[in-house]
């Protein structure tokens, strides 16, 4: 049977700090006499009002569209979620995130499945990129991979979408990808099918495609300059080509 343990607040640990003042606790429960280490079984974990859960409300939407809505609406509620909770929580949102997250996953009943999930994690390695690991997991991102790769690789505006929602889109596909390998792989893509103007401003903001620090940056830029994302556009083979081309007669001189 596990000890009961508590002391007072050691308020120069930044954890010690935040459990008495976030759950208004005189006293810290631990798990150790020789440590500081709170015991996070026995703290009170409260429902918060307001907080975010998963709606999957996927009624109409055709099964062409299916995985992609799916995902962009786990991806939103995992912000939501984040946001929300660390607003509360500040420094302890990675130790007690999972906590709450069963009771978000109760309208869409994965409530169960991810408990599942999470039970076979640590309870010290119950951060939040663990969480995103489960959620991808009972929610089988795996089997949607096709299709977010070829959103990703498809990467120009839809009809009547502005740079805003254009680059939300791309930036929750990226990530519901889980393929970091593939960032240059789309950020070649998106200036490939940029308009010509656009494929300009970009080479003189940042030389060469090449040099596009992150997807974020460019996506960024193209916000910041929404008029680049219209216009007259080369066929964006024909400019694939003549880069190689011109990445040829480079290396021959």
């Amino acid at each position: 049977m596990e000890p009961v343990l508590d002391i007072p607040p050691v308020l120069s640990d930044r954890k010690h700090e935040a459990v008495a003042r976030i759950f208004g606790y005189e006293t810290i429960p631990i798990v150790s006499p020789h440590s500081l280490e709170i015991n996070w079984s026995r703290v009170h974990y409260e429902y918060r009002e307001g907080a975010p859960t998963l709606q999957l409300q996927l009624h109409g939407v055709s099964a062409a569209d299916m995985p992609l809505r799916t995902i962009g609406t786990i991806m939103d509620f995992l912000d939501e979620f984040e946001v929300f909770y660390k607003s509360i929580f500040d420094i302890l949102f990675d130790d007690v995130a999972w906590r709450y997250m069963g009771r978000a996953l109760q309208p869409c009943g994965m409530t169960c499945k991810f408990d599942e999930a999470i039970k076979k994690i640590d309870t010290k390695h119950r951060h939040w990129g663990a969480i995103e690991g489960c959620i991808r997991d009972i929610f089988r991102f795996n089997r949607m991979q096709n299709e977010i790769v070829k959103e990703l690789v498809a990467t120009r505006p839809r009809s009547g979408e502005d740079a805003d929602r254009f680059a939300y889109r791309i930036k929750t596909m990226f990530r519901a990808a889980n393929l970091p390998e593939m960032e240059k792989v789309v950020i070649f893509k998106i200036v490939a099918n940029l308009p010509d103007l656009g494929k300009e401003r970009v080479r003189d903001r940042f030389k060469k495609v090449e040099d596009i620090p992150s997807l974020d940056m460019l996506l960024g830029f193209l916000c910041n300059h929404p008029s680049l994302l219209r216009g007259y556009r080369t066929d964006p083979t024909a400019w694939v080509r003549s880069r190689f081309s011109d990445k040829g007669t480079e290396s021959d001189g």
